[in-house]
Formats: structure tokens, sequence, C-alpha cells
């Protein structure tokens, strides 16, 4: 270890840190409760101007955020969960009682993607965290959307 430059004894301690909290958490019993999402509309945008609909449920609570898409057996084509902040930050998910392959998509302040991680495996405990700081988070169908690109925008619309 004594081997490592200094981004990565950052990135390696980052991680170190998110694992404990991650632990602490898996400690507090959490069963899967009927939470009402809001829903709303929105948008990727792509190179051609084209906008790929979805609709989303939005995660805007420490509760709802923390449930996520847990214990859910099935996604509809063209839905998802977004995740809301107030700041931006590093994040970090799992597929803990999750059952269905997402993929997961991280925006900055701006609405614009700079990261995502694709084919997130169901039930899989493995921390994934965002490689910068995200305001935003997008959970699709693992494989929906072909053609995800870094710094594609994200448009709202009125909620549903």
């Amino acid at each position: 270890m004594k081997f490592l430059n200094i981004k990565n004894k950052s990135k390696l301690l980052l991680i170190i840190f998110f694992s404990k909290i991650l632990v602490i958490n898996t400690s507090i019993v959490f069963s899967c409760e009927d939470l009402k999402f809001e829903k709303a509309i929105i948008w990727l945008e792509s190179e051609s101007s084209f906008r790929e609909k979805i609709t989303v449920e939005i995660a805007e609570t420490i509760l709802k955020r923390k449930q996520g898409l847990q214990c859910r057996k099935k996604l509809p084509k063209r839905e998802g969960m977004l995740f809301v902040w107030e700041n931006q930050d590093y994040r970090v998910f799992w597929m803990k009682k999750t059952y269905i392959p997402l993929d997961i998509i991280f925006f900055d302040k701006n609405k614009k993607i700079f990261d995502f991680f694709l084919n997130a495996l169901p039930m899989d405990e493995s921390p994934i965290i965002s490689n910068g700081k995200a305001k935003y988070v997008l959970e699709l169908n693992a494989g929906e959307f072909k053609n995800l690109k870094l710094g594609q925008k994200l448009i709202f619309e009125n909620k549903k």
C-alpha cells in the first residue's frame, strides 16, 4: 500500500469510509414498506435533440431513498426511479433486496450524466460508488437505454 499514489489512497479511503457506512446501515433492520412515491415524466436528451421519455418515481426523502427499488419483482419498460438530493455528494448504491438488474446513472447539479454503472446484479451487496459528486441518480431496467453517453442531459416535466 505504500506504493499507492495520493489519488489512489484517497479513493481507497473513500471506499473504506462508505463501506463502513454501509455496514452500519445494514445492521439496522429494514423491511420493505408500502411507500407512496410521486411520479414524474423525465427525458434523456440525445445528440440529435431526440428525447427518450421515462416515467419515474421520485425518491426525495431519506426513507424513500433508502428503500428505492428494493423488494420489487419487476419494473415496467420506460419506467424507473429518480433519486434527488438537495446537495451534490458522492453517492453509494447497492442491490440488496433488489430482484431486477438495473442501470444506475449519476447526474451532476446541471443534470448532466458524469458517470453510470451498467447491469448492476440483483441481490449484490457490493457498493456502487459514484465517480464524482451527484445531485440526481436514475435507476432503470438494465440495458433499456443502449446509447447512454457522458454529458447527456436530464430534462424534467411537471409531476404526473
